[in-house]
């Protein structure tokens, strides 16, 4: 049986609450449901350029192959409208941030599929997925993060959700050991494009020190250019780690 549970975020906490109810809040407000490790249906509150709701994993259109289960969805609309509840709820108004959290954002919203489109897909589909695909809580975490959010507890304990537990280590170009850690990778790129800094940000677990062995031990040096990109970082990084390279304070 899969992970079922619906929270909302009020703009300081988690509670949990129903998955039918929209709740009356002042805004901006955000809220979660997450069906069977499948579904992770978004709400959000004020909707801006979007729909007002998003979805994680695959749509209920998809999944039921039904078409009345759920209105189409744009990705990109919703991406739009997510960015700017973000930039609401975190006092940024500066378009250059909100545009940037977009194109984020919209790498982990689903699209409507076919169903025909989905059985050739598997059919091909020869990679083993990551738990982050397996899992929608698991995306839903990783999702939460993008938007520089803590977790609802109940996603701290699941797979991959650890919460506090996930720190983001900054290594300046030609650097050795990280220069500064943050708890939250707003915070890190805050400090990153104050300083116009040039590197690599890593997100990693604090009770998982692979990334420090790969330094210790020759395997990981920042400092050469073979050595920035996402397929060689990746070796070194859980499912769970996202890594992002720094230009002049800029992300690229």
């Amino acid at each position: 049986m899969g992970f079922f549970g619906t929270y909302r975020y009020d703009g300081s906490r988690w509670l949990e609450h129903e998955a039918d109810q929209h709740p009356d809040l002042a805004e901006p407000w955000l809220m979660v449901s997450i069906h069977d490790s499948d579904i992770t249906t978004v709400v959000y509150r004020p909707t801006g350029p979007g729909s007002g709701v998003a979805y994680l994993g695959v749509t209920p259109r998809t999944y039921f192959e039904d078409p009345e289960a759920s209105a189409p969805t744009d990705p990109a609309l919703e991406a739009a409208g997510l960015a700017n509840w973000w930039g609401q709820a975190h006092g940024i108004s500066s378009d250059a941030e909100i545009e940037a959290k977009k194109l984020k954002l919209a790498a982990y919203l689903a699209e409507d599929i076919d169903p025909a489109e989905i059985d050739a897909d598997e059919d091909e589909d020869v990679d083993d997925p990551d738990d982050a695909e397996i899992f929608v809580e698991v995306k839903t975490a990783a999702f939460l993060g993008r938007l520089d959010l803590p977790l609802p507890r109940d996603l701290e304990e699941r797979p991959g959700g650890d919460g506090r537990q996930t720190v983001w280590a900054f290594v300046g170009e030609g650097g050795r050991w990280p220069s500064a850690i943050f708890s939250t990778k707003g915070l890190a790129e805050e400090w990153i494009s104050a300083r116009g800094l040039t590197g690599m940000l890593t997100e990693y677990r604090v009770d998982d020190p692979v990334y420090e062995w790969a330094v210790t031990n020759g395997h990981f040096h920042p400092s050469r250019p073979e050595h920035s990109t996402a397929d060689f970082i990746s070796r070194f990084t859980t499912a769970y780690q996202e890594h992002e390279h720094y230009e002049d304070g800029a992300a690229g």
